[in-house]
């Protein structure tokens, strides 16, 4: 039976689904009259629903033609991880460094969850919540925007992380809220990185086993240098944070 979101996020979830299954092709047209209908949504939900994934280059809206799927490969996911790792790294750097007791009393509900649950929408719910409560404590407005606006690629690969290593994904969210409650900030913005690369290659490994995005004989380099890149956030890039100019030339030296 087809889903019938209610909302745009639900518009947009359907879609990533929908190209994650195989069911919508790289190529095909959307015709956002038909999607409202069959969804039962406004064609101004749909529309706002297309805009995360044509941000996370899902989609392309060619004028006076229409909207088609885009190429997307294992690159595609990765460049989303990239760049919601390094500013999640920045707002748990900051979570360690001044460890607000109320947060801490917040993500130790949440560990305490996360670690016994097997459900997967309940672990998918929590650790959602667990990132969300870092953000809302400790981010800048802009910092905090910009977390929110990964709405479309990042949590649907997510949820596949979790469904495949499941247990995986629980030791990594458990070592940040480790690193958070000692107050180890470089331990933090590591631990974060590294979450971010697991749940990104568990992603691609399963998108490739459906089918969905082809082996690519220079993965494992571009693999490599997606490494290089993520562990190049040093004290002065995330000690503080001055907007995102400032740490993207940093990275690009």
């Amino acid at each position: 039976m087809m889903p019938r979101p209610r909302t745009s996020d639900g518009v947009t979830a359907y879609l990533i689904d929908a190209l994650f299954t195989g069911t919508l092709r790289v190529g095909a047209r959307l015709d956002l009259d038909e999607l409202a209908g069959s969804l039962g949504v406004s064609r101004g939900s749909v529309r706002d629903g297309l805009t995360p994934l044509e941000r996370d280059g899902l989609i392309r809206v060619t004028p006076n033609r229409g909207v088609f799927v885009a190429p997307f490969n294992a690159g595609t996911l990765r460049e989303s991880f990239d760049l919601y790792g390094l500013l999640s790294a920045l707002a748990f750097r900051r979570a360690a460094t001044r460890r607000p007791d109320e947060l801490i009393e917040v993500l130790d509900e949440i560990d305490d969850t996360l670690a016994s649950t097997t459900d997967v929408d309940e672990f998918e719910q929590a650790a959602d919540r667990f990132r969300r409560a870092v953000a809302d404590a400790v981010a800048p407005p802009h910092l905090r925007a910009l977390l929110q606006s990964f709405s479309g690629l990042v949590p649907a690969a997510t949820r596949l992380s979790i469904v495949e290593a499941m247990a995986e994904e629980r030791s990594a969210l458990h070592a940040e809220y480790a690193a958070i409650r000692d107050g180890d900030a470089e331990v933090a913005a590591a631990t974060v990185l590294d979450h971010a690369v697991l749940t990104v290659e568990n992603a691609i490994r399963e998108l490739r086993r459906r089918g969905i995005i082809d082996g690519d004989p220079r993965d494992l380099e571009e693999r490599a240098a997606h490494l290089h890149l993520v562990r190049r956030i040093d004290d002065r890039a995330t000690a503080n944070w001055n907007g995102p100019t400032r740490v993207f030339q940093q990275y690009s030296r």
